[in-house]
């Protein structure tokens, strides 16, 4: 078996990295300040591609080293440039994809998956297998060489045009406050009484994915299968709280939930719960405050 981690626009893999075992392997897809991140990482072989172009360009080629390389387990963080990488790397093995994943076993090659955002069950791999899993710390251990092999980009498209983009997320694993958002915030401009209100107290802002994949505003997502949360206060304002959200913060202090669905699953794992229009809650706190 030959376990590789490919990581691109992310150091944060340590808890990959223990998952899958100090026999696998690492493929750096990235420029040299993430090759640099991640030359200790605790691993049997490191592999740096440097770009030339953007990492999703690569993915064909990339899908194919690994192949020859023999591998049969492809492990990454839940980027979007990852995820190319990833799944193109698994159709090259012919492998399964596993979607949904929150945890790796490398010693039982099995997934542990949320299904129908209601609950969680184990999938045992039976041949070659891709998945990402959530993102934690920038990994540490003993030196490694770094090999670097070059791969050609995909021919047919170009590059016109680069603009740094303005991340919307916050690293919410470490903060102490967290507000998390949900379907129940209706336009994106009402993030402002979100916002003013975290400014408040002093807490970070995420969201559930609905708002992250869905309407693309916040770049990353609260989940098991996001950013945890293990906050000393964590607001859920607007979130129903299915299992794959509720999994990700219930190791949080403190939680205090605001819903107008006094049925909403986020009041089972709540310390606080108040029912009701969250635009005349979130004001009147505010009000409070």
């Amino acid at each position: 078996m030959s376990t590789w981690i490919i990581a691109s626009s992310s150091a944060s893999i340590s808890a990959i990295v223990e998952a899958a075992g100090p026999e696998a392997n690492l493929l750096i897809v990235g420029d040299e300040t993430l090759a640099s991140q991640l030359s200790n990482t605790p691993v049997a072989r490191i592999v740096h591609v440097p770009l030339l172009q953007l990492p999703e360009l690569y993915a064909p080629t990339v899908g194919q080293w690994l192949k020859e390389q023999g591998a049969d387990t492809i492990l990454a963080a839940d980027f979007a440039s990852e995820r190319a990488l990833a799944t193109a790397a698994t159709v090259a093995l012919n492998g399964a994809w596993i979607s949904s994943a929150s945890a790796w076993s490398a010693s039982e090659r099995s997934a542990s998956v949320s299904v129908a955002g209601m609950a969680l069950e184990t999938v045992k791999a039976q041949g070659p297998v891709g998945l990402v899993l959530p993102s934690s710390d920038i990994p540490c251990g003993s030196s490694t060489d770094v090999e670097t092999v070059s791969l050609q980009a995909s021919e047919g498209v170009e590059v016109v045009e680069t603009q740094p983009a303005v991340s919307s997320s916050s690293d919410l694993s470490r903060s102490e406050r967290v507000i998390g958002v949900g379907r129940g915030i209706a336009q994106e401009k009402d993030l402002e009484m979100i916002n003013k209100l975290a400014k408040t107290i002093d807490a970070k802002v995420g969201a559930t994915r609905p708002l992250a994949e869905g309407h693309g505003w916040f770049d990353s997502y609260i989940g098991l299968t996001g950013q945890p949360v293990t906050a000393e206060l964590y607001m859920a304002i607007g979130v129903s709280g299915q299992i794959h959200h509720t999994g990700g913060v219930r190791e949080s202090r403190i939680i205090v939930a605001i819903n107008e669905d006094p049925q909403a699953p986020i009041f089972q794992e709540a310390d606080y719960g108040i029912i009701g229009d969250l635009y005349e809650v979130v004001p009147a706190i505010q009000a409070a405050l």
